[in-house]
């Protein structure tokens, strides 16, 4: 299905806020789990939404991008929540989020 640049950019943009909506809502869902079941639970779903709409547009670079994004969020998530700041903590995020 062929979209002009302005539609399809509008798309992907609506599917990852789609995600990350549907992830942040179950991670408050899920307040009583542990903190790295909520972060998977949240991870699968965010995971979940994005498959799907590039399975609909049948259009694999929708997913592509989500595993650039991902570790970008997770990782400084998982160093706050652990208050483990220490500087490979801060070396390992700054090369991620580079």
């Amino acid at each position: 299905m062929k979209h002009s640049r302005k539609i399809s950019f509008s798309i992907i943009i609506a599917s990852y806020l789609f995600a990350a909506t549907a992830g942040i809502c179950l991670w408050f869902k899920f307040g009583t789990f542990q903190f790295w079941q909520r972060v998977f639970i949240a991870d699968i779903a965010a995971t979940a939404v994005i498959f799907i709409v590039s399975v609909i547009f049948d259009n694999a670079s929708v997913y592509d991008p989500y595993w650039s994004v991902q570790p970008m969020v997770i990782t400084p998530l998982l160093a706050a929540a652990k208050g483990n700041f220490g500087i490979s903590s801060i070396l390992l995020i700054i090369l991620i989020e580079l």
